[in-house]
């Protein structure tokens, strides 16, 4: 199976949940060291067996090696001194782990916006086409898993070196294990990934309520312009919930949606009624916090979850564009709104359309909610997320016609001017 492409062309070439996959992916240990109660013979002992501190702001950590692996695991350490357990964070790239250095990539690069000098010995996260295939999404599932099961049992070495004492010397029981953090992430193949990432940009302002485009290159990093030279976009949809697009190499365009604390809780929470399910069909009792697993079927669960819920932000940022015969004119376009909006003043009215042809979107800050939702109801716009109100579909092609119109008459009249 080929890397989707970049440029959707019917209706039902969308992203399906087997071309998403974990990326970076942050798990937690959480063991029971008590009596410990001394952050300093905690920190004393991680040191004693390779434990550093990167910086101040960076807890104790080090590098865990495998022989049936090429790359290490990064494991941050922190204690609580309340409850006496310590947390180890494993840092996992499963998607690195999977890559296969002996095909040929080709002239297929990484980033090619960045200079040579930077990034060296970094390991590379995405695959080869040739890698590619309905079964790679378990297949990286699968890896990570194994690293997990491999991985733990080296930390608990060190978590029961914290022991010291008591009628359990030299063992700390595992309390719970934990997913932190996750990047879900999806590529599409074309040769023009800067094209296809501006193309993105209408659709970032309809779903996100705070866009941030980023420019990297040799001579121009930072900040800049959604529509223009950004080789990043990102848009959060809440605290902990981030949608990234960007140009992962010069052949291919990365989607990724990362969760962390609230944010990935709330995308794993499990209701009342699938508690219920869950507990009848496996005899499973879901934990509170639903991003904690035991074995490896809870593990495969947990991300079948994830996905699910993030598949519909992949395909809405991607987008279907309505059969050619659907598309409602400017003059259409025109009608319906001035219909709803013909009480409006004539202030009111430039305002708005300014708004929706130049930006892409309404909100009750450039127009009285009530308008907008009876624009809804004329369909003339769609809610494409809360408080975030777009043009409806079938009139996509009639705003860019006015926005490039707009464009046209700005250039002729500063022509004029000159």
């Amino acid at each position: 199976m080929p890397l989707p492409t970049a440029r959707v062309i019917h209706a039902g070439d969308v992203l399906r949940a087997e071309d998403i996959y974990p990326d970076s992916t942050w798990i937690t240990f959480k063991y029971n060291v008590a009596p410990l109660a001394s952050f300093a013979t905690f920190a004393r002992v991680l040191k004693a067996n390779g434990f550093a501190q990167p910086n101040r702001k960076r807890p104790l950590g080090r590098r865990f090696n495998n022989p049936e692996f090429g790359r290490p695991v990064y494991v941050g350490a922190t204690f609580n001194v309340a409850s006496r357990t310590a947390s180890f964070t494993a840092q996992f790239s499963p998607l690195a782990d999977l890559r296969d250095e002996n095909l040929d990539y080709g002239d297929e690069v990484s980033r090619p916006y960045r200079s040579r000098s930077r990034g060296i010995g970094v390991a590379e996260n995405w695959l080869h086409p040739d890698q590619v295939t309905e079964h790679t999404s378990g297949q990286v599932l699968n890896r990570l898993w194994e690293r997990i099961c491999i991985l733990e049992p080296q930390i608990q070495e060190i978590a029961s070196l914290l022991v010291t004492e008591g009628p359990f010397t030299g063992y700390a029981p595992l309390l719970a294990t934990k997913l932190s953090a996750v990047e879900l992430c999806a590529d599409l193949a074309t040769t023009s990934p800067h094209y296809h990432l501006r193309r993105l940009a209408p659709r970032f302002r309809e779903q996100f309520n705070e866009i941030v485009a980023v420019r990297y290159g040799p001579t121009a990093r930072g900040y800049t312009e959604l529509s223009h030279g950004a080789n990043l976009i990102r848009g959060y949809r809440s605290v902990g919930q981030c949608m990234k697009a960007y140009e992962k190499t010069n052949r291919r365009l990365r989607y990724e949606f990362g969760a962390t604390g609230t944010g990935l809780r709330s995308l794993c929470a499990v209701t009342a009624v699938e508690r219920g399910i869950i507990l009848a069909t496996t005899g499973y009792q879901c934990p509170d916090d639903p991003r904690e697993f035991r074995g490896e079927e809870q593990f495969l669960a947990l991300f079948d979850r994830l996905v699910r819920r993030a598949l519909p932000e992949f395909n809405a940022i991607r987008g279907n564009e309505p059969e050619p015969g659907d598309h409602g004119s400017i003059f259409e376009f025109m009608s319906r709104s001035a219909s709803v909006l013909r009480r409006h003043t004539s202030a009111q009215l430039e305002l708005a359309y300014r708004a929706l042809i130049l930006e892409g979107r309404l909100t009750s800050q450039t127009l009285v909610l009530p308008a907008l939702l009876r624009l809804q109801h004329a369909g003339v716009l769609r809610r494409s997320a809360p408080g975030i109100y777009v043009a409806a579909d079938r009139f996509r092609r009639a705003l860019q016609a006015l926005r490039v119109s707009d464009g046209r008459w700005q250039r002729l009249m500063h022509g004029a001017a000159e």
